[in-house]
């Protein structure tokens, strides 16, 4: 039987399996071995020679016993943790290389809980998969010893191992699929709990619409348990039909075979011992096989997860930091020629075009851009910065297109604080930063007695949503770069805080050298800017 979990530790760790797995085998024969010579000394009480020999036998199976288990599970989890921690690190990596939009389709969706969710499952596979060979390793060396002592009792263990083991693979193989089923449900049923939590405040003011996402969660919810459920039912049967088919062994030993075979009286109370302690291995093997199912069903949905990563880059190479000298510092211009990008949805129905757009943006410039909701303002900020590839046109630094390999350094030219920015505790990337100019900062902003900069961490970002949006405006300044886009970063705030923003703050980054382009409602403060570019409809209009 090919073991799609034991695949999974033999590609992703460095750590050799097959020691672990003999490990865990010789501690199961080591149990096998203290479990037959217990019953061999209890024949006989007087001390001989061969008790003696019997007693060094046993004192070395618990030895075997004891330092298998070790070596097995200290070596399982090993390989265990640095399989996943291997696997969590690639797909990070990956996700870094992939489209913005692939990201912004799925981040609602629950595609990513496997990372969460199944890589717990699978860590705690490996000692279900250690525990499950110990169990057959012994009720393999305890069969041995009760074809020694009882040839008709290891035949008919025999028959009822063979007509057990196929049954259990069967379901194993069955819940497999059924539990990879009930994840993708899973995935269906949290991706609409979380359009629910995103859309709490719409929902509520609308009986009917909470009525049918009610019903649709309801549902999911039931389709996910039916599989889950099938496999719980069907676990339930192995169980006792595993445990029922042993008593009924016992019932022959004891009850019919002494009838037909007389001599069998002579061994069978140790045969009978024999039996109930296989018991054990046998039921354990059981309880453990939809276990692994669940595991197995997790690295092919990790797996699946990391292909449709990897399609998201399109091919692209994992890449290395960049070099400072591969980040462009100085320019010129940078521009969009007939750049134009369109959303599709589900059925891949066309549902709004940003452009074709022709813009260009000279350094030291101070650009607003303008215009109603749904005019493409994000989009167009998207296209601008490289986070959309355009899908016709192109993007232009200094006059020469920006390609698939120069996107990611022409990125480097940016530092943007979008309308739905994520406000991070830590400045990545800016270890070194001096903690006296970010306190100067917060100053500034009025912001020193909301929350502090130390340790390399703001101490509170539970902020209001204007005071998260100042401080978001500090990183962007503190990352320095030539560009600086601020998109409703005035939005929300005092009129005070919007004359600053405006007649200081924006003139200051300008002053220093930066190119800065502001999307601004503020018809008020238009007069601040070199330029206003106007959209509507996706189309730059003026």
């Amino acid at each position: 039987m090919k073991s799609q979990l034991l695949e999974f530790y033999r590609r992703e760790s460095d750590r050799p399996l097959k020691p672990v797995l003999m490990a865990m085998a010789l501690s199961g024969v080591g149990t096998g071995m203290v479990v037959a010579l217990a019953n061999l000394g209890a024949e006989s009480a007087q001390f001989t020679p061969m008790r003696s020999a019997l007693l060094v036998l046993y004192v070395a199976a618990m030895a075997l016993y004891l330092g298998g288990l070790r070596r097995a599970l200290r070596g399982g989890y090993a390989a265990s943790e640095q399989a996943l921690q291997r696997v969590k690190a690639r797909l990070s990596c990956r996700l870094l290389q992939a489209d913005l939009g692939y990201v912004e389709r799925h981040a609602d969706s629950g595609r990513f809980t496997p990372l969460r969710q199944d890589t717990r499952l699978i860590a705690e596979a490996m000692t279900h998969v250690l525990f499950g060979l110990k169990s057959l390793a012994l009720f393999a060396v305890s069969s041995l010893f009760m074809a020694w002592k009882s040839p008709a009792t290891f035949g008919l263990v025999t028959l009822v191992f063979a007509a057990t083991l196929p049954k259990l693979i069967r379901n194993y193989h069955r819940a497999t699929g059924q539990t990879r089923a009930s994840t993708e449900r899973e995935g269906e049923f949290f991706g609409l709990f979380g359009h629910l939590v995103h859309g709490f405040k719409e929902v509520k003011l609308n009986r009917a619409r909470s009525e049918a996402i009610q019903a649709d969660l309801v549902a999911k919810a039931r389709q996910a348990y039916a599989p889950r459920h099938q496999v719980n039912h069907r676990s339930v049967d192995d169980l006792q039909f595993s445990s029922g088919i042993f008593y009924v062994l016992l019932l022959v030993l004891v009850f019919v075979l002494p009838e037909f075979w007389p001599t069998h009286r002579d061994t069978i109370e140790q045969a009978l011992s024999t039996v109930l302690f296989q018991m054990g291995p046998l039921t354990m093997f059981a309880t453990t096989l939809p276990m692994l199912a669940r595991a197995e069903a997790a690295v092919a949905e990790l797996y699946a997860l990391e292909a449709e990563i990897e399609a998201a880059c399109h091919g692209r190479a994992a890449q290395e930091a960049l070099p400072a000298s591969a980040e462009p510092r100085v320019f010129e211009r940078i521009g969009l020629h007939g750049a134009s990008f369109h959303y599709t949805d589900a059925a891949g129905e066309v549902t709004f075009v940003s452009g074709p757009h022709e813009l260009e943006i000279r350094r030291g410039e101070l650009v607003f851009i303008v215009g109603g909701n749904g005019a493409g303002k994000s989009t167009l900020l998207k296209l601008l910065t490289g986070l959309y590839a355009p899908l016709q046109g192109e993007v232009r630094l200094d006059g020469q297109r920006v390609e698939a390999c120069t996107r990611d350094a022409y990125r480097e030219l940016f530092s943007i604080v979008f309308t739905d920015f994520h406000l991070f505790e830590r400045l990545h990337g800016l270890e070194e930063v001096d903690a006296a100019e970010v306190q100067r900062w917060l100053q500034v902003m009025g912001l020193e007695r909301k929350t502090r900069y130390a340790d390399g961490r703001f101490t509170h970002t539970a902020l209001s949503t204007e005071q998260r949006k100042r401080l978001a405006f500090i990183v962007a300044v503190l990352r320095n770069k030539p560009i600086c886009i601020l998109d409703e970063v005035a939005s929300d705030q005092d009129p005070e805080f919007r004359r600053r923003f405006y007649r200081e703050l924006l003139p200051e980054l300008r002053a220093r050298g930066t190119t800065v382009i502001v999307v601004s409602h503020d018809d008020a403060f238009f007069d601040c800017a070199d330029r206003l570019i106007r959209l509507q409809d996706g189309r730059i209009v003026a």
